[in-house]
């Protein structure tokens, strides 16, 4: 067996990432012509580059021909299925999913990814619909200015590719005023008033309107984001838990409720924006774990040993752990016995011990 490596942007005219499913109907299509055995995407060791690696016979099939059939694929692809990226403002990550919502529900669109950092990524029939249609579409719905954007390369399954966003970029995004921690500011602000009201309308003698005007006030901060959100999840067909909560607090204030409905607001958003941080703390976590993670192997093959990228290692090689180096892949032990820190591939992070079992 022999491999051939393309570099997959090659293989299509247009723009497509390398988790685009485009690339697993290439693979599929490469592997059905006799003589190919498998192909898969790798990402090369020495430029960082993602590559199709086809194994195949060349007995069977030449290079050239090989080389021929997925350009020929690829083209096939790109005249059926078009691609957009674009870029929008960095959002939280419900706006995103109503975001995705729309753009799902528009004829043709075979998949839409919206991350809350901004970038948009639809897949499309060309016999059903266009680019331009789609961008009209999501122009008109966010309101927010479209500017292209790079096609995203693969993440690894060995480790994490961070795109440099932050905290307040990923997660917690909702506003200028106070910058990317508004709606947890909002949310304190909401329950200052609270207080406020219910200490004005327990322990003093001003009358009904000034603690109501207070309330109104909690009212405003408590329900600002959870409004905005009810609407944008309404407008791309969802209906959710922020629109039941704007409900409630309504029937609240009608009943004469206000203090009761400026509570459920408070709990509401302070939950919310709770959420939001911990998903922060959780996301920064992980990017920080995948980051340990090793991005070569030394591989044992035919008794010679070299260093490949970690892409490339496929079951049944045996790797060789030197000490004080990180395990690259998940296995078992042949040969030797050590403590090994293996907090790249579960997390933990006292050693462990392993032999040969």
């Amino acid at each position: 067996m022999q491999k051939l490596k393309i570099d997959y942007r090659l293989l299509f005219p247009a723009s497509v990432a390398s988790d685009d499913a485009c690339i697993e109907r290439l693979i599929t299509t490469v592997e059905s012509k006799p003589g190919v055995e498998s192909a898969h995407l790798v990402q090369s060791a020495s430029d960082q580059s993602h590559v199709v690696c086809i194994h195949y016979d060349p007995s069977v099939v030449s290079t050239a021909e090989l080389r021929d059939a997925a350009l020929t694929a690829g083209a096939t692809l790109d005249a059926k299925y078009g691609h957009v990226f674009k870029t929008i403002p960095a959002t939280h990550m419900r706006r995103a999913s109503a975001i995705e919502t729309h753009l799902s529900r528009i004829e043709g669109v075979l998949e839409a990814v919206v991350s809350p950092d901004g970038k948009i990524r639809v897949e499309f029939d060309r016999q059903l619909t266009n680019e331009a249609t789609i961008t009209e579409s999501l122009q008109a719905w966010t309101n927010d200015a479209l500017e292209p954007v790079t096609p995203a390369v693969r993440k690894s399954s060995s480790h994490v590719h961070s795109h440099g966003t932050t905290h307040a970029e990923s997660s917690h995004v909702h506003g200028s005023i106070f910058g990317s921690q508004t709606e947890l500011i909002f949310a304190g602000l909401c329950g200052v008033f609270l207080l406020i009201g219910w200490l004005l309308e327990s322990f003093s003698e001003l009358g009904v309107w000034v603690p109501l005007a207070v309330f109104l006030f909690a009212y405003f901060f408590g329900g600002y984001f959870t409004v905005n959100e009810a609407i944008e999840k309404i407008r791309s067909g969802k209906f959710e838990v922020d629109f039941l909560m704007i409900a409630a607090a309504g029937g609240a204030a009608t009943l004469g409720a206000w203090a009761e409905g400026a509570l459920l607001l408070f709990l509401f958003s302070i939950g919310h924006s709770l959420e939001g941080y911990a998903m922060g703390r959780a996301k920064r976590a992980i990017e920080a774990l995948g980051q340990l993670a090793p991005r070569t192997a030394r591989v044992r093959r035919g008794g010679i040993e070299s260093d490949i990228s970690v892409e490339e290692v496929v079951v049944g090689d045996v790797v060789v752990i030197k000490p004080d180096e990180r395990v690259p892949a998940d296995g078992f032990v042949i040969a030797g016995s050590s403590s090994v820190n293996q907090a790249p591939i579960t997390g933990e992070s006292v050693p462990s011990d392993k032999y040969r079992s």
